[in-house]
Parts: structure tokens; C-alpha cells; sequence
């Protein structure tokens, strides 16, 4: 029979799971033991930890049996730290009632709860330290963060940098190392930007610099160069001129000045007469515009004029003016001769005008050419204003024209006709020019040849009363004497029956006043003559 020896299990109790605020806890199973081992291999009776889990030993005793136990610890590290400062931020400018805020964070493992306090210390450049308190108004979680906002005000107002430095504190904090800050905060200060006083000048340019150095530009017509060339033809109305330049911070700085102009300049503004046109004559009178363009008035001064024309002799002129010549008015000089623009085409014309105190010469002289017109030469052919022939007759004016007008109805370049009489065309070329011709369409038997007398006076021509004719043949004849308007429709007729002589007055106050043909016929002559009624 053998012997059965029982060695009995090692007694091993390393406690409850425990919650401890350490950075590090140590785990003692206690003394008294031949071996330890924990589960990271080390062989030390206790085991120093930093980090929260279950932690394992196995022992020995004597012959005792290994035995082992295991503990869960949780470490809670209370810790709170700052990073920056959220305001003030570098800015271009602050000011003398800053407050300092920033975010004190949980970094740890614990919770901070209400009525927590968190002293804080600040100190601004070699100023004063300000002990301030922060109470937790609520739970703050790991990982959170509340604000913290200065009861006190900083005074940022002055461009410089001002350094911060800045401490957190907190009774249960574990880790100092993340309780300080210290940062640097900028405040640049505008940038200077100068446009100098307000000027009023006598030059029609002035030139405005904003200095150099600066990123950007912006004038009041939202053009961007370091340059801005004031205008005396293309002034701001109330002649204010703005800059803002931004430097290379972002930092803005505007200004302006107020670019107001003293100058006496007048101009030709127009030539009044003549003016291109259709009956020009040899006695044109030359009329000129002449503009105050600058900005004061005129009075009691001499201006002197030279006109010329066709490369002509050069005519002078002058005009003392008498009344005050304001700013933007205009006033008409003639020239006391007259002018030849009587030839059909182009006529040059040269005009100058000067004053002595108007040192500005770009708008004293003028070159024109003034065109007259040749009036389109209308025939629609016929013998004597007579075409005879065969209905229907289309007329045709022989050359294209704007309008063309048949017997006072607009028409086209031709015209139908499809009975007997008068046909007046009245055309308008490009130019406005107008021209006409009236002739009496007849029945087409033989050419009627023109007739003609010893004798024959048709007076008074223009007449308003009565209107003679007189008239003698050669032999015995029938006379028919005729009038036609404008529009070729009879208006009076007389028949004379085999004579040789007539002394006849026609009434002709009631016929409207205008253009009017007479014509005179006997057998297959005739003539026609043209009066006019007053």
C-alpha cells in the first residue's frame, strides 16, 4: 500500500476591485511567498500600474500548490489643461476693453461637476498678475472643455505685441505640465495712408499718390493703382476723390481729399451757320458757338476769333464780352463778313478763337468741311412739258431717290399713268435735297410743236389780283388759254375763236396761293409758262 501525501493549494487574495485618483497604483499580494509571477512576467511582489485593466499573480508557498488571483484596478486622473487663447486674436486693431477668453479642458479621466473652481492667473507683459476664479457651471466630462472669460478688461487699444502668460489651477489636477500658456498677441495697427489737403488747381490733370508699400488699392471709381489722375473734364460731382489701401496684415486705412479746379478755358463748342445743306449761297453768314468749358466766370475780357474759308483770306473777328459769361454757358458770335459756299461739294472751314488768360489751346480751333448739296435734276422728258402718247404711260424719275411723291401721293421710282393731264414727281434724295418736274401727258396723235407769237407779255408775275395776257399771232387762229396747279388740274380755261390779237385779264385773288401754269395752245401748237400767285 502506498502513501498519498496532499501538498495543500498557496492562499492568494489580492482584494476587491478597486477606483483610485492616482497617476500609478501598487499592487502588494504581501510578503511571505517563495515565487511571484505577474502576467507581464515580472517576478517583483508588487506590480506599480498606470493604466486601468485587471491585473493577475500567480504564487508559491513551501510544497504548496501555485495559486493565483486577479484584481481589476481603474486609475482616475484628474487633469486640466489650456492650449491658446481664443480671444483676444491678432487683429489690426483692438480694443481698451478686451476680454480674455479661453477653453480650460478635461484631459483627464475624472469629471469636473458644479462648484468646481479653477483658479486662474494671468499677466500681461511686465503688468500686474490677475488672480481670477472659474466656477464650473456644469459637468464637464473627459474630453470637454468650458469657457473661461477674464472679469477684468484688457487694454489692447495701442498697436504692439503683448505677451500672455497664463496659469490654470486646480486642487485635484494630477499633470501640471499642460497648465500654462503662453502666447503672443499682435495688434498691428492700421496702416497710414495720406492724401495730402484739399488743393484747387489750375492745371486740367492733377495727380494723387497713396504711397507706396501697400497690397492693394481701391479708389472711389473702384480702380486699384497707387496712382489716381483727377480729371478736369470727368470730375466727381462733389469732387471728393477716396482711397483705401490695405497693407500686407489686411489692414485697412482710407482717405480723401477734395480736387477742386480754378481755370478759365473757353472752346468752339459748334458752328451754328452755315451748315450742311442744299441751297448754300454766296452770302453766307458765319456763326459760331463758343463755351465757357472752364470754372469761373468772364467778364469785361476780349476774346479775338479768325475764320477761313476754303484756304481763303482770313477774316478776324472779336467780341468783348459785356455780360458775365458763367461756367458751362455758350454764346453765338457772327462774323461780319459773308461767305461763298455756293458751288455744289465740299468747303473747308478753319476757325480759331483765343483769350488771353485761357492758357488751354486744345479746344480754341476747329476744322469743318460744311457740304452743299447738288438738288437732284428731275426731267421726265417731253417736248415743252408735253409727252405724248398711248395710254397706259409708266413714267419713269431716271435715278434712285429717298422718296418719290406722284401728284402728292408717295410712291415708287415709276409711275403708271392711266389717263390724260398733268403729272408733277417730287423727290428727296439722301441728302434731303428735293427736286421736281411737271409735265402733261397727252394723247398720243402728233409732237405738238411749240407755238409762238409777235407778241406776248403775261404780267404782273407773281400776282395777287388780276393777271394779264397779251398776245398777237400772226394770222387768224381759235386760242385756247389754259391754268393748271401744281398737281396739273385745270383751274381756268378761255376760248378764243379765229383771232389774232387778245388783250385778256384773268381774276385770280380767289385761287390759292402757290405755283401755277399757263398753258396757250391752237391746233398742234402750244406753249406753256409758269406764274405764280401771291
Amino acid at each position: 500500500m502506498q502513501a498519498v501525501e496532499v501538498f495543500g493549494i498557496t492562499e492568494i487574495d489580492l482584494g476587491a476591485d478597486t477606483v483610485v485618483r492616482a497617476l500609478e497604483y501598487t499592487i502588494d499580494p504581501g510578503a511571505g511567498y517563495d515565487s511571484y509571477l505577474w502576467q507581464d512576467g515580472t517576478m517583483n511582489q508588487t506590480l506599480v500600474i498606470d493604466t486601468t485593466g485587471w491585473y493577475r499573480v500567480t504564487v508559491t508557498e513551501g510544497t504548496k500548490c501555485e495559486n493565483s488571483d486577479s484584481v481589476h484596478v481603474t486609475l482616475i486622473i484628474p487633469d486640466i489643461g489650456i492650449n491658446r487663447i481664443t480671444n483676444p486674436a491678432n487683429a489690426c486693431e483692438l480694443s481698451s476693453t478686451e476680454n480674455l477668453d479661453l477653453y480650460v479642458h478635461n484631459a483627464g479621466s475624472d469629471t469636473l461637476t458644479t462648484n468646481d473652481t479653477i483658479l486662474v492667473t494671468y499677466k500681461v507683459n511686465s503688468g500686474t498678475v490677475v488672480n481670477d476664479t472659474l466656477f464650473v457651471d456644469r459637468t464637464v466630462v473627459p474630453g470637454d472643455s468650458v469657457l473661461y472669460s477674464s472679469t477684468q478688461k484688457v487694454d489692447l487699444s495701442i498697436p504692439d505685441i503683448y505677451n500672455f502668460t497664463i496659469t490654470v489651477d486646480y486642487s485635484k489636477d494630477l499633470i501640471s505640465s499642460n497648465d500654462n500658456v503662453n502666447q503672443n498677441i499682435e495688434v498691428y495697427g492700421d496702416p497710414a495712408v495720406s492724401l495730402g489737403d484739399d488743393q484747387v488747381v489750375n492745371l486740367k490733370t492733377y495727380l494723387l499718390d497713396a504711397g507706396s508699400g501697400f497690397t492693394s488699392y481701391a479708389w472711389q471709381d473702384g480702380s486699384a493703382d497707387q496712382y489716381f489722375t483727377v480729371l478736369y473734364e470727368d470730375q466727381e460731382p462733389d469732387q471728393t476723390y477716396t482711397v483705401t489701401v490695405t497693407d500686407d496684415k489686411g489692414c485697412q486705412d482710407s482717405d480723401d481729399i477734395v480736387v477742386s479746379f480754378g481755370l478759365t478755358d473757353i472752346g468752339i463748342e459748334a458752328l451754328m451757320n452755315p451748315l450742311s445743306g442744299c441751297d448754300l449761297t454766296d452770302q453766307e453768314r458765319l456763326v459760331v458757338r463758343i463755351r465757357n468749358y472752364g470754372t469761373t466766370a468772364i467778364f469785361n475780357e476780349r476774346i479775338d476769333l479768325t475764320a477761313r474759308v476754303n484756304n481763303g483770306t482770313t477774316v478776324n473777328g472779336r467780341k468783348t464780352v459785356s455780360t458775365i459769361f458763367n461756367p458751362g454757358d455758350s454764346l453765338d458770335f457772327t462774323f461780319g463778313s459773308n461767305f461763298d459756299f455756293s458751288n455744289d461739294g465740299d468747303h473747308t472751314v478753319h476757325i480759331d478763337v483765343t483769350l488771353s488768360t485761357d492758357p488751354f489751346s486744345s479746344n480754341d480751333s476747329v476744322d469743318l468741311v460744311i457740304i452743299n448739296y447738288d438738288n437732284p435734276d428731275i426731267n421726265l422728258g417731253g417736248i415743252n412739258d408735253t409727252i405724248s402718247r398711248n395710254l397706259p404711260y409708266t413714267f419713269d424719275a431716271g435715278a434712285d431717290y429717298e422718296a418719290y411723291v406722284w401728284n402728292g401721293v408717295e410712291g415708287e421710282r415709276t409711275y403708271e399713268a392711266d389717263a390724260y393731264g398733268w403729272y408733277k414727281l417730287e423727290v428727296t434724295d439722301v441728302s434731303g435735297c428735293y427736286g421736281s418736274d411737271l409735265v402733261y401727258l397727252d394723247v398720243f396723235t402728233f409732237l405738238p410743236e411749240i407755238l409762238t407769237f409777235e407778241e406776248l407779255k403775261i404780267y404782273p408775275n407773281p400776282s395777287d389780283n388780276i393777271l394779264f395776257i397779251e398776245l398777237k399771232t400772226s394770222e387768224y387762229r381759235d386760242i385756247y388759254i389754259e391754268m393748271f396747279d401744281g398737281m396739273g388740274r385745270k383751274v381756268m380755261i378761255r376760248e378764243f375763236k379765229q383771232v389774232y390779237l387778245i388783250n385778256e385779264p384773268m381774276d385770280v385773288s380767289d385761287i390759292s396761293k402757290g405755283v401755277y401754269y399757263i398753258r396757250i395752245r391752237s391746233g398742234n401748237k402750244q406753249m406753256i409758262s409758269k406764274v405764280i400767285i401771291l
